[in-house]
């Protein structure tokens, strides 16, 4: 890589960190393109030679925020192997990690508010890597529990949006006062998943 492009490559760093910060601790409404240059020494006009607009900087500080949250999932997957327990610690580490400070504003606020609610699905159904394999592991996990279920004939996209669900308000309650509420929210969210789960138990067994 040359000196300009590797310049072009850290200025491109620098601006993403600089706006995931100020997003994170302010809120998108705010804080300013002028805010985030200003803060690096730099013009609007190098800012707009890597994103177009504010929501595309904005949207690439999520992307970011998620991968890291994703890259935590399947670490805490590693060495599992029975099914009930990787989904269980895959939906605990969730939560865990995207109630973070730098990451609980953009991952569980301003992320459906500022992308809007069908974008932001669509956003997060994407992206590949560690994102992608918990993904294809979850829906493989929901599909495997919805046939024979003792509550009745369900689908996997009602029981997929109805844990979705779940996992965004409790991670948002939790948020709030993490300091306070993240072991008993833990505690309370693994036992209404373990809970969930066991209406499947016998026909799995």
């Amino acid at each position: 890589m040359s000196s300009l492009a590797a310049k072009s490559e850290r200025t491109r760093r620098e601006l993403i960190a600089a706006a995931r910060s100020a997003f994170a601790e302010r809120g998108y409404d705010s804080v300013s393109l002028r805010d985030i240059t200003e803060s690096l020494g730099l013009t609007k006009g190098a800012m707009y030679h890597h994103f177009s607009s504010k929501d595309e900087l904005f949207r690439e500080a999520v992307l970011q925020a998620e991968r890291e949250v994703f890259a935590t999932v399947a670490e805490a997957l590693e060495g599992r192997d029975d099914p009930h327990d990787r989904f269980l610690a895959a939906c605990v580490a969730y939560v865990r990690c995207s109630t973070e400070p730098d990451r609980a504003r953009l991952l569980l606020d301003d992320g459906p508010t500022v992308l809007g609610w069908s974008r932001w699905l669509d956003f997060a159904g994407s992206g590949s890597g560690a994102r992608s394999e918990v993904a294809l592991g979850y829906r493989k996990f929901i599909e495997g529990h919805v046939a024979g279920c003792a509550l009745g004939p369900l689908t996997a996209d009602a029981l997929s949006q109805f844990i979705a669900g779940g996992l965004m308000n409790s991670a948002r309650w939790i948020a709030r006062d993490r300091a306070a509420r993240l072991d008993e929210g833990l505690v309370l969210l693994e036992h209404q998943l373990r809970s969930l789960l066991d209406c499947t138990a016998d026909h799995h067994r």
